[in-house]
C-alpha cells in the first residue's frame, strides 16, 4: 500500500469516541477513482444513523483486500471507539463480512442493500423487459412492513 494511503488510514484508526448505539450501519465500497484503482485498494466508508435520524460518517478504511480479517478489523475498530451495538447493518454483500460481524456483533441484523438486491433481480431479465420488472418489484422493497411486503410480493406473483 502506498505510504500516502497507509499513514491516512492509520490516521483515522485513532477518530474520537463514537455513540454506544446505532440503529443502523452502512457500509459501502468500493469507491471509484484513478488513483485508488491503480493501487488496487480497496476503500470503504460507513455511516451511522442514530435513533433520532442523525447521521455521522464513522470512518473510512483503506485496505489492498477485503474479506473477513478486514471486517474484523473495521468492526473492531468501532467496538473500541465505543460503540456497544449495532441494531442493522445494510452492506451490498461483502465477502467475509456476516462472520466478522457476527463476531464482533452477534446480535445485530445483516441486510443487503435494496439498490444491490433489485440489481440482482434484473439479472435474470432480458434487457428490453428490466424497467417493467423493476417497476413490479419497487412495491415490494419499499413496503412499509412485512406484511405489506408479502401482500405486494403475492401481487407479483399473481402477476397484478
Amino acid at each position: 500500500m502506498p505510504s500516502k494511503a497507509k499513514k491516512s488510514a492509520h490516521d483515522l484508526s485513532g477518530s474520537p469516541a463514537i455513540p454506544k448505539e446505532l440503529v443502523s450501519l452502512f457500509l459501502k465500497g468500493p469507491m471509484t477513482g484513478e488513483a485508488i484503482n491503480a493501487a488496487g485498494l480497496a476503500f470503504k466508508k460507513s455511516l451511522a444513523m442514530r435513533r433520532d435520524g442523525s447521521r455521522e460518517i464513522l470512518g473510512i478504511w483503506i485496505e489492498t483486500t477485503e474479506g473477513a480479517k478486514f471486517w474484523m478489523k473495521v468492526f473492531n475498530d468501532l467496538k473500541t471507539r465505543g460503540v456497544a451495538d449495532i441494531l442493522i447493518a445494510v452492506a451490498d454483500g461483502l465477502k467475509g463480512m456476516p462472520e466478522a460481524l457476527a463476531a464482533i456483533y452477534p446480535r445485530t441484523t445483516l441486510q443487503t442493500c435494496v439498490v444491490h438486491l433489485t440489481r440482482n433481480s434484473l439479472d435474470y431479465a432480458s434487457w428490453k423487459d428490466r424497467k417493467a420488472l423493476a417497476a413490479a418489484l419497487r412495491p415490494i422493497y419499499t413496503a412499509a412492513s412485512a406484511e405489506a411486503a408479502l401482500a405486494a410480493l403475492d401481487e407479483f406473483e399473481r402477476g397484478e
